[in-house]
């Protein structure tokens, strides 16, 4: 749990008496803090070589080197996601997708500490998933397009910007029922989860395909 909150810390770095404050909120001050010591200690056990990575110096927690990070996976995710995002290189965004591996401290769904961080290696994953969708797009390859797009809106079935580019992917594949079908779809997740209509943009394009598959066909 000590282990926890660090990583889940801004920066890998937290004040002690925070620590404390979240490791064991009715203990005393003096208590805590012997916790506190005895806790880095086992973990410390734990860690074995990389027992000095985790520092408590003066007031501060922290993790030591935290420029060198790549020894975690989260961490590792995030450095390639951002380089990721910056280019249009195909292999390199697959590569930094390899390396996420899942909900960020799935066992701890609750700790308000891990919730940030969780959220925000959620929104990297996502935005790398759109990075390939649009990527697969230019190079035509539209079945993978469209493959991380319904990924994207698994995850979050309200989310637009991932239906309109799945609803213009299936556009040119000819796939005019379905792209109308992901529009309804985007719909009702809106008016469930957050009482929204879909933006003006978003339902244009709706209008644009329900015009386009009544129009009659020349013969």
């Amino acid at each position: 749990s000590l282990f926890k909150v660090v990583l889940a810390a801004p920066g890998y770095a937290l004040p002690r008496e925070q620590a404390q404050e979240q490791l064991w909120p009715e203990a005393e001050p003096a208590a805590a803090a012997r916790d506190l010591h005895g806790a880095l200690h086992a973990l410390r056990g734990l860690l074995g070589e990389a027992a000095e990575r985790v520092c408590l110096e003066g007031d501060m927690l922290h993790l030591e080197a935290p420029g060198d990070l790549s020894w975690l996976d989260a961490a590792a995710f995030e450095s390639a996601t951002s380089s990721a995002l910056a280019g249009n290189d195909l292999e390199a965004s697959r590569a930094a997708l390899a390396l996420y591996t899942g909900e960020y401290l799935p066992d701890d769904p609750y700790e308000e500490w891990a919730l940030m961080r969780r959220e925000g290696l959620h929104a990297q994953h996502l935005a790398l998933l759109l990075h390939l969708a649009e990527l697969f797009g230019v190079r035509g390859d539209l079945p993978e397009a469209e493959h991380h797009l319904r990924l994207v809106l698994a995850h979050d079935p309200c989310h637009e910007d991932a239906t309109a580019h799945l609803m213009a992917v299936l556009q040119a594949a000819g796939r005019r029922v379905e792209a109308l079908k992901a529009y309804e779809e985007l719909s009702v997740a809106l008016a469930r989860d957050l009482g929204v209509t879909p933006s003006s943009d978003t339902a244009a394009l709706f209008e644009q395909l329900l015009a386009t598959s009544a129009a009659p066909v020349a013969g």
